[in-house]
């Protein structure tokens, strides 16, 4: 029999990792749309700039495992990309030239926003629409809330 010693590297990475204990729900929450933003932007939010190439949005988003972006640029949410407009573009343009396209060319522009500090039960509207909710602290993009992050929410509150 052979022993392997973890270092523990990908465990202890975790306890300092504000969106882990926001997800496990070990960091306090007010009961704002706040609370449920797990992944901040300038904190390590996965993003994309406008003029980023359709593949490196793709790349982004099956390294993430997500299936939408916010598109920044600098402290402003300018559209969002999801994986349809990719798919959209890819079966319209054909894969060469679209996995090429600049993303602003494809992104969604009309944008629905909540603020931070609205309540949990304000996101209930966007999500009937089909909508990620687009989280602002005041005229501050500080990043999405889909509908996992609120059943994540409602498995900490049971706990």
């Amino acid at each position: 029999m052979s022993l392997v010693c973890d270092s523990g590297a990908k465990y202890l990475s975790k306890v300092f990792n504000d969106a882990f204990l926001i997800q496990e729900g070990w960091i306090e929450r007010h009961g704002t749309v706040r609370d449920l933003v797990v992944s901040r932007h300038g904190d390590g939010a996965v993003e994309v700039k406008p003029d980023d190439p359709l593949r490196t949005v793709f790349a982004r988003m099956r390294a993430a495992e997500v299936s939408q972006l916010p598109v920044v640029d600098g402290e402003r949410i300018v559209g969002l990309v999801d994986e349809s407009d990719l798919l959209g573009d890819i079966l319209t343009e054909g894969a060469a030239a679209a996995f090429e396209r600049p993303v602003k060319e494809v992104m969604v522009t009309r944008l629905d926003t909540i603020s931070a500090d609205a309540p949990i039960r304000d996101l209930v509207p966007l999500f009937r629409k089909d909508y990620v909710a687009i989280v602002m602290d005041g005229t501050r993009f500080l990043g999405l809330v889909t509908r996992i992050d609120l059943i994540n929410h409602f498995r900490i509150a049971l706990q």
